[in-house]
């Protein structure tokens, strides 16, 4: 039987990596299972920010079940949690060539391909799981940073504002939403949206200057 701890992760981040590795120390029969289980244990650690040894415990679920997109996908979290965006992006698309109609897959390689520059690919992507998910605001946001990077201001205030409707103190946003307005020659509003983004995230600022987006 499994421990809940580790197939249900909750709060308490440190008992669900021991179920884990209970789990795994037990070496159940069922090779889905301990898939899973260094699958759930690398879930654990990169919520605790410990990419590396999230992304070995990924390495062994993909070895033991190769077909779970899940699996991909957590482990393209973790190498983005490195700024290592060329695997990040690599592992989004073998999550979604497991899955085609893996919305959160195909907006995290659209902002990985944003903060590369490869805008054209990168909106394609943001489209794409918009149309699987409609409105979801974190790919509103992705999109509007694509948008940036293209230089279409107009176009990422919508989006920012579609975002901003949905979560008001999204920091990202309103950053991105004022230097878009900046841009535009707005400077009243471009200077008020990033000063709400700095109340809401103090280091906003060297967060999106290390993206490429700067007032």
């Amino acid at each position: 039987m499994g421990d809940v701890r580790c197939d249900q992760p909750g709060r308490n981040l440190d008992a669900s990596i021991s179920a884990c590795t209970a789990v795994i120390a037990s070496r159940p029969d069922s090779v889905v299972r301990l898939a899973l289980a260094h699958l759930n244990r690398g879930n654990g650690y990169q919520f605790k920010d410990d990419n590396d040894r999230a992304i070995a415990d990924y390495d062994q679920s993909i070895k033991l079940n190769p077909g779970d997109a899940r699996a991909f996908y957590s482990r393209g979290n973790a190498y983005s949690g490195k700024a290592d965006h060329e695997r990040a992006i690599a592992d989004f698309g073998e999550a979604i060539a497991l899955n085609p109609r893996y919305a959160s897959a195909f907006n995290s390689r659209c902002y990985e391909r944003a903060i590369l520059s490869r805008t054209a690919s990168a909106l394609e992507d943001c489209n794409t799981s918009l149309r699987l998910r409609p409105g979801d605001a974190p790919t509103l946001d992705s999109r509007a940073f694509t948008y940036l990077k293209m230089r279409e201001w107009e176009k990422a205030i919508a989006d920012y504002d579609a975002v901003l409707r949905i979560n008001p103190r999204q920091a990202s946003s309103l950053f991105g939403r004022g230097v878009a307005r900046l841009r535009k020659g707005d400077t009243p509003g471009g200077n008020a949206d990033i000063a709400a983004a700095k109340n809401v995230q103090t280091d906003i600022a060297p967060e999106m200057a290390a993206l490429g987006i700067t007032p």
